[in-house]
């Protein structure tokens, strides 16, 4: 069940994804739109088999390590970032809660993401108001825009660098 669920998250199927839900209830508060906004960052999750740990009052915690790619670092030659943990509640055949953890600051993402995000403010600084915002904090109005800017400018990044690779 849980490994179920976090390959629909990893693979961005949010309907696929909150089949594995119990009814009524979210992983927790605003997983549907870190779905969409993995998929404008073309993450790409590289998990491992999911363990059983412990019972609680919640329900059986299941941890699923993963390492993951961003923002085209498989495609530019870097990472893939580990040291990242889904943590899946299930309880009766259904998922009841989750979060993950992304050691973003201890594996070099943080570090690949300032790059890129660099590049982005040097090149399309009228988008940055909007793409620097939370993805929580985005209102719904803005919200295709925000998730169109993040795939097109991340886009633009990796073709540039490829570009410049090549000659």
């Amino acid at each position: 069940m849980a490994q179920d669920f976090v390959k629909a998250f990893a693979d961005g199927d949010l309907n696929e994804a909150a089949t594995y839900l119990a009814p009524g209830t979210e992983p927790y508060p605003g997983w549907r739109r870190e779905v969409e906004r993995n998929v404008a960052f073309n993450f790409e999750f590289l998990v491992e088999p999911c363990e059983a740990k412990t019972k609680t009052t919640i329900g059986t915690v299941v941890e699923c390590p993963f390492d993951m790619h961003v923002l085209y670092s498989k495609e530019l030659g870097e990472g893939p970032f580990t040291g990242n943990m889904f943590t899946v509640f299930v309880e009766d055949g259904a998922v009841l809660e989750a979060d993950n953890v992304m050691a973003w600051q201890t594996n070099g993402q943080e570090e690949y993401f300032d790059k890129v995000w660099n590049w982005i403010k040097r090149h399309h600084p009228d988008d940055v108001a909007l793409m620097a915002m939370d993805e929580q904090e985005v209102q719904p109005a803005a919200w295709p825009r925000y998730l169109r800017l993040w795939e097109q400018h991340t886009r633009d990044y990796y073709q540039t660098m490829t570009s410049e690779s090549d000659g």
